[in-house]
């Protein structure tokens, strides 16, 4: 009787350790998530883009990562070897290693709510975030990957620009109305210039020399030219204006800096010239891209513009020389902000 009990027990155990290590289902594997396409006239460059809907950053023909539940902006840092996200959703911010063949998640930090847009100063040591949200700038140094200062701004801080020697910060405010000026050595606001009646400042860029702003006018549909050499005097700051299209948004500059790029919410994208006057942009192009387009960027030679277009789901590339669509790329749902570094 022992040795039968013996044997059942044995019998026992060996059927206990059969189901443990092959009668459990493995657990399925995590679906590949979609890569974007690309065309060969984009090869030369790695192309980022953010996704509203799916919270994924996807780097077209490479891969696609997911970083949270809903990503709005995007920068590279300085050194090229991390992108930043900001997922407006959990109200974080993610960064990846694209050193390798796929990003990989190195960072994630809470900051203020609703992140949108992002500055670097002293050569990517400190990151400002715009917490469109909670008013606020949220300062994270890049080495210690913390928050160390938070900023109050006027309500609804977007696009911001860091002035060539990075000891300021211009933030276009749209619910203030107003353009705040950070000290980035106190990490400070040290002046609010008040904007025209009705302006709804969204996003803000430079010209190469850092003395010229051009700032988009959400609600009038222009683009208003700041001087930042007569700040000390608001009311003779702003020195110029240009048209754009209905409900503009971002924009971005050429690398040689004779050309301003808009994105116009009504579904076009504006094409200024700011060579001939610098505060006058004159409008050469209305291009008609997808529904919706938001984020804009420039190809580093200046050849290419990608805008990403939410509502339409999809990438409009232009050819910058004749201000052409040469190709619509398939995005996933809803593509928000789009940046580009050479190869």
């Amino acid at each position: 009787m022992r040795l039968a009990s013996y044997q059942k027990i044995a019998v026992m155990f060996i059927c206990l350790l059969f189901l443990t290590a092959c009668g459990t289902p493995p657990t399925p594997a995590t679906p590949a998530l979609p890569v974007l396409s690309t065309i060969a006239q984009l090869r030369p460059y790695h192309i980022y883009v953010t996704d509203l809907g799916t919270g994924n950053l996807a780097e077209l023909g490479r891969a696609t990562v997911n970083g949270g539940k809903s990503l709005h902006g995007i920068a590279f840092s300085p050194d090229g070897k991390r992108v930043y996200v900001g997922d407006v959703a959990t109200s974080r911010v993610v960064a990846f290693d694209v050193t390798g063949s796929s990003p990989r998640q190195v960072l994630s930090v809470t900051v203020g709510l609703s992140p949108v847009h992002f500055a670097f100063t002293q050569r990517g040591r400190y990151l400002y975030v715009t917490n469109f949200g909670s008013a606020s700038i949220s300062v994270i140094d890049t080495i210690s990957d913390k928050v160390i200062a938070t900023i109050q701004t006027p309500d609804g801080p977007h696009g911001l620009i860091a002035s060539p020697d990075g000891t300021r910060l211009y933030v276009a405010c749209l619910n203030g109305q107003a353009l705040a000026v950070i000290d980035t050595t106190t990490n400070t606001v040290a002046q609010t210039i008040p904007l025209p009646d009705n302006a709804h400042p969204y996003s803000v860029v430079s010209d190469k020399t850092g003395r010229y702003l051009y700032v988009t006018d959400n609600f009038v549909g222009r683009v208003l030219v700041v001087d930042t050499t007569k700040l000390q005097n608001p009311a003779q700051a702003i020195v110029g204006a240009g048209k754009a299209g209905q409900q503009p948004v971002l924009l971005a500059i050429s690398p040689d800096g004779t050309r301003l790029y808009v994105t116009n919410s009504g579904g076009n994208l504006s094409v200024l010239d700011v060579a001939t006057d610098s505060t006058h942009p004159a409008l050469l192009a209305t291009v008609a891209v997808g529904r919706s387009p938001h984020g804009v960027a420039v190809s580093p030679d200046g050849r290419y513009i990608i805008v990403a277009n939410i509502l339409s789901g999809n990438l409009s590339v232009v050819d910058a020389a004749s201000n052409l669509v040469i190709a619509t790329l398939p995005a996933e749902k809803y593509p928000n902000d789009v940046a580009i570094a050479a190869a």
